[in-house]
């Protein structure tokens, strides 16, 4: 018999077999349609849809004047970021006409060597220089402070700095040495009066932070209600403030700014100049309807935000 010859198969085995090529069609298709159209993510789902940027808004977001005035809410969406030191130049920063220059930078994390450090009157670091918040990490910053040239330095610490709220102030100050180190307290230069502030609102209460309950009203964390009564020792007559936390609904993210901190500004009648970080994501400036310039320094993968302060 030859080696080619078939045997007919049984009808209940050609049934089978038949079945089975119907399924795979059917497999086949649908991963077909699957490929050509994919449905919308459910309304829980983290993955979000960017609509189509025209050729037009694409030129306006990379052109100098639509930087120059870019703030969190539009970054975030963009996701454009400072490769350069950034110089605010569309709005004038307090009043006067005599002038400093100043640099802020924030949240560095011990990633201070990367920056750009234009030069300039005053550097202002608002918090969260160290990962650790250790003693060695905030000496290893000051090292890189004594470095710079500028006339004058001052710093506040935040959250991460957690070490630091265990400490007196003149054990922080001592550490600090290439700077001024203000927490509730302040300083004046040339007639300016700045004061500045490490504390944040407690973050168990926020989206995602539920873990950090243990740390409520601990180290620098407080809760809105101690932190009325902190700010309400800040001087009437302060021109510049330097706060870890922005404050709620101003480059703060999805609200994480402090509403005690929101309240205490509208009383302060010499305010010009709010300087915070702690938002990462809020990078940016904003001048708000009482003319208080309002800059979030987080360096987290940005450069420095710097400007001349008229007074």
């Amino acid at each position: 018999m030859s080696s080619n010859n078939s045997f007919p198969l049984p009808p209940s085995t050609m049934v089978a077999i038949k079945q089975i090529k119907q399924k795979e069609i059917k497999v086949k298709v649908g991963f077909s349609k699957a490929s050509r159209t994919v449905p919308p993510p459910p309304t829980t789902s983290i993955i979000t849809v960017k609509p189509p940027t025209s050729p037009e808004a694409q030129n306006n977001n990379s052109s100098n004047n639509d930087l120059s005035k870019k703030l969190s809410e539009r970054r975030v969406i963009s996701g454009e970021k400072y490769d350069h030191p950034f110089f605010i130049n569309d709005f004038k920063v307090g009043s006067g006409e005599k002038k400093l220059r100043i640099i802020t930078i924030s949240d560095t994390h011990c990633n201070h060597k990367e920056l750009e450090i234009p030069e300039g009157d005053l550097l202002i670091c608002a918090g969260d220089f160290t990962k650790t918040g250790s003693q060695y990490e905030m000496e290893q910053f000051n090292n890189w402070l004594g470095t710079l040239k500028h006339k004058h330095k001052i710093i506040i610490c935040g959250n991460h700095e957690h070490q630091a709220s265990t400490w007196d102030i003149k054990k922080s100050q001592e550490i600090l040495s290439n700077a001024t180190y203000l927490q509730e307290t302040g300083v004046c230069i040339d007639g300016i009066n700045i004061y500045g502030l490490p504390y944040v609102p407690n973050m168990s209460d926020q989206p995602g932070e539920s873990y950090m309950e243990s740390v409520d009203n601990e180290y620098f964390y407080k809760s809105e209600e101690l932190l009325e009564v902190i700010y309400s020792k800040i001087p009437e007559n302060t021109n510049i403030l330097i706060s870890h936390t922005p404050i709620r609904g101003i480059l703060d993210g999805h609200a994480r700014g402090s509403t005690a901190l929101k309240e205490r500004i509208k009383h302060l009648k010499e305010l010009k100049l709010l300087v915070c970080g702690h938002v990462h994501a809020s990078h940016g400036y904003k001048q708000d309807e009482l003319n208080v310039t309002h800059i979030n320094a987080c360096n987290d993968r940005e450069q420095c935000i710097y400007f001349d302060y008229y007074y």
